[in-house]
């Protein structure tokens, strides 16, 4: 019994665990006709493949960390152009739009004032 729970709390038995569940949900809603044969075998896909990422959580942690903050001195410089050009746009959006509010806010006292006088 020891043996079956220390596999069951393992990562290769999360693993089995984790596809486990997603094939028992497939097949039950593939008996009761609630989805397609398309959806089926994209959900066993799934049940496989997050399996597999479960068994291998320090390979998926490397390859995230490998495929982020990992730029050279040029894409960086590049980046914080990007950057600097975003918020130069971003603050020049928000005055604009300030000034369109104070725009319509005076338009709509304006109204406000002329139906209230009538």
């Amino acid at each position: 019994m020891q043996q079956i729970v220390d596999f069951l709390l393992s990562s290769n038995g999360l693993a089995f665990g984790v596809a486990l569940l997603i094939f028992i949900i497939t097949l039950f809603l593939v008996v009761k006709r609630l989805i397609g044969f398309l959806i089926t075998l994209l959900l066993l896909a799934f049940a496989i493949v997050s399996g597999f990422f479960v068994a291998n959580q320090d390979l998926l942690r490397n390859i995230l960390k490998n495929y982020t903050g990992q730029a050279t001195p040029e894409e960086q410089d590049t980046l914080n152009q990007l950057k600097a050009q975003f918020y130069k746009g971003y603050e020049e959006l928000k005055t604009e739009i300030k000034e369109q509010k104070d725009a319509f806010s005076k338009i709509l006292d304006k109204n406000k004032q002329e139906d209230q006088k009538k």
